[in-house]
């Protein structure tokens, strides 16, 4: 089949010659508006808007990961570590201890 007179595919897209269409490129998905995005990352899901947010019971780090929200009585240390929050009269020590 001749590609003489199709139109050109758009961003992050590239022909399939034997459906003879445009699909998105690996690692990309098709979003409800037709344009192709980067596949969510690992604990992503898409959103109402087509942005992907971490899933349940995760949050997003300054690292940009998704990574399970820390336990009762923890909280992140500067590595992004869950760690035991410290008591009343306790304070974290240069190694993050109480």
């Amino acid at each position: 089949m001749t590609t003489d007179c199709l139109p050109v595919c758009g961003t992050n897209e590239e022909r399939d010659v034997e459906e003879d269409s445009c699909v998105c490129v690996v690692d990309y998905e098709r979003l409800t508006s037709g344009l192709c995005e980067p596949v969510c990352g690992t604990n992503e899901e898409r959103d109402r808007s087509d942005s992907c947010v971490c899933v349940v019971d995760y949050e997003r780090l300054t690292s940009g990961l998704c990574e399970p929200v820390c336990g009762a009585n923890e909280e992140r240390d500067p590595s992004e570590v869950c760690v035991p929050v410290c008591g009343t009269n306790e304070e974290r020590d240069s190694a993050f201890a109480c």
